[in-house]
């Protein structure tokens, strides 16, 4: 199975919600939310990766083999009150990668994904950057 080199924008935060002794605790701000979305995200990171890969994959059966995309785009998305993702896009015209395979994957992901409660928003909006690339060769 092809491996990919997949990142994701990583909050430079997130440490300091792992130090607190119960997030329970903290009122619910646009810093915790932050936090807790980047958090996720990294959670799922695999999953994003996977679809990378499985266009990777479906593109080395093609003869000929053509060269494997590669790009960034933004993720706009909606994150309702109990942590349900209530909408997700690619944000208009910010799309290098032009593969609608993998955009629509993340996008189906996305959708799949629970965030958390969200504390008193009742919507919180979410601009996400992906970049993918081939693994380097070793």
């Amino acid at each position: 199975m092809p491996h990919s080199r997949f990142f994701l924008s990583i909050f430079a935060g997130l440490a300091l919600l792992a130090g607190c002794a119960s997030t329970e605790e903290a009122p619910w701000d646009e810093t915790r939310i932050n936090l807790a979305v980047s958090s996720t995200m990294n959670e799922h990171r695999q999953d994003f990766a996977n679809c990378y890969d499985q266009e990777l994959t479906r593109r080395d059966q093609l003869k000929p083999k053509p060269s494997a995309p590669q790009g960034v785009f933004k993720a706009a998305f909606t994150i309702g009150r109990e942590g349900e993702v209530l909408e997700a896009e690619i944000v208009n015209g910010s799309s290098t990668l032009r593969n609608p395979p993998i955009e629509r994957c993340i996008l189906e992901t996305l959708k799949k994904i629970r965030f958390g409660k969200m504390g008193d928003y009742s919507r919180y909006n979410v601009t996400y950057p992906f970049e993918f690339g081939p693994a380097p060769k070793r």
